[in-house]
């Protein structure tokens, strides 16, 4: 015999390359699968919210509103503060040319992305010229999104959406 014949390449470590090659593709596709799965644990979470569609129809309305919105020129600051056991949300309103905004009527709807149990849908009132107040019973802490709608029955609706860590 000739022994060229009887020396085989067997591959890496006198290993064949097929079962070997079957082994990491596996091992590929589950690093691929953790890291997907690691990746969609860490995302935050969206708002959850019931009938989604009619929510999906009213968009295009929303979106009329905050244009209209920007077309006043208001400038408004909304500032959450938490006590020991109450949270109230502050709100300043000036008008285009800086004046503050009396006699507004609005609401204000909190959304917990974590927890739709906590959304609640509150009424403003005025403190003072320009600025306005809310009191809640203490808010839990973490991310909220706030919807401010404010009207004046002349110039329009404000509509704006903030985002703010409560501590």
């Amino acid at each position: 015999m000739n022994p060229e014949h009887q020396k085989q390449s067997h591959g890496i470590f006198g290993i064949h390359p097929w079962p070997l090659g079957i082994i990491l593709g596996f091992l590929l596709v589950f690093a691929v699968n953790f890291y997907v799965i690691w990746i969609s644990i860490r995302s935050p979470h969206q708002l959850v919210v019931e009938n989604y569609y009619q929510q999906g129809i009213r968009y295009e309305q929303e979106l009329e509103k905050n244009r209209d919105s920007l077309e006043l020129g208001w400038k408004v600051d909304l500032i959450p503060v938490s006590g020991k056991e109450e949270t109230w949300i502050q709100i300043r309103a000036l008008d285009a040319s800086g004046k503050p905004l009396e006699g507004l009527n609005g609401t204000l709807n909190l959304y917990r992305p974590s927890n739709r149990l906590e959304d609640t849908k509150l009424r403003l009132s005025e403190k003072s010229p320009g600025f306005y107040e809310i009191r809640t019973p203490k808010l839990a802490s973490g991310l909220w999104q706030f919807r401010l709608e404010l009207e004046d029955g002349v110039q329009g609706v404000f509509l704006n959406h903030y985002r703010r860590h409560l501590p």
